[in-house]
């Protein structure tokens, strides 16, 4: 089986976590930061908050060291960057 998850607003980091957890392999395109709702988020290089969408995929990649990112071309804008595990 195979966690996917194109957008899924706040549940992004939670799917992250559970493939991980379960040793699924995962792949999430994410679009929102949420970070008012998630002020404990720090970024793994610089422990500041976690508000941008690019500390957050920074974020969800430092969760485990197999964790990879891949940028999406077919996919216009700026969230078009996939996280995955396999």
């Amino acid at each position: 089986s195979l966690v996917v998850g194109m957008h899924p607003d706040q549940a992004t980091e939670s799917i992250v976590d559970m493939a991980l957890r379960d040793n699924k392999p995962f792949a999430v395109v994410p679009c929102c930061v949420f970070a008012s709702m998630r002020p404990d988020r720090l970024h793994p290089a610089t422990d500041e908050p976690v508000r941008l969408l690019g500390q957050f995929l920074d974020y969800l990649q430092a969760k485990a060291p197999h964790v990879r990112r891949h940028v999406l071309r077919a996919l216009k804008g700026p969230t078009n960057v996939v996280i995955y595990a396999h």
